[in-house]
């Protein structure tokens, strides 16, 4: 990553931590790949401003470290007596978990996916067809990761051509 792009993805994330801190909601697009197939590069996501009281295991959540946001899903909570200290995530089609979450690095859960017309409440589990597709994704090399990303688009572009058919 170039400078100028590093100053402006520092800015960016600055400005949603902001916005969500302030108002409570945001709504952003997704731009990766680390949470197909639950979550698709495009997808807008809704996001609501919560604590770690306020986080399962299953959310998905949105985190901001190194001035980067990211959004994985929780596969366990780290208690210190009754308080959690951390949470532990990991992207779907990855491999390894994340290093702990801190308090101060949660920004929020995804309270709904919109891809297209459609629009997806998240769950807290994989279905068996989706558990298959990540178990996929974790251990393909990178042509075979792209080549079921094309997939993807493609599935994506031929159902937004359905929806503005209809």
């Amino acid at each position: 990553m170039d400078l100028q792009t590093q100053v402006l993805s520092t800015h960016a994330s600055s400005l949603v931590e902001e916005a969500l801190r302030k108002f409570g909601k945001i709504r952003i697009q997704a731009a990766g790949s680390s949470m197909l197939p639950s979550i698709r590069p495009g997808d807008i996501l809704t996001v609501h401003r919560r604590d770690m009281t306020q986080v399962s295991k299953g959310d998905i959540v949105l985190f901001i470290r190194k001035n980067r946001l990211y959004v994985h899903r929780v596969e366990e909570k780290k208690f210190s007596g009754s308080n959690c200290r951390a949470l532990i995530t990991r992207g779907d089609s990855l491999l390894k978990r994340d290093t702990p979450i801190s308090s101060g690095e949660l920004l929020g859960r995804v309270t709904s996916i919109s891809r297209g017309r459609r629009h997806i409440l998240p769950r807290p589990t994989l279905s068996a067809s989706e558990r298959m597709i990540s178990s996929a994704l974790r251990h393909f090399d990178w042509p075979a990761k792209n080549l079921l990303r094309l997939v993807w688009r493609i599935g994506r572009h031929r159902a937004a051509h359905r929806d503005h058919h209809r």
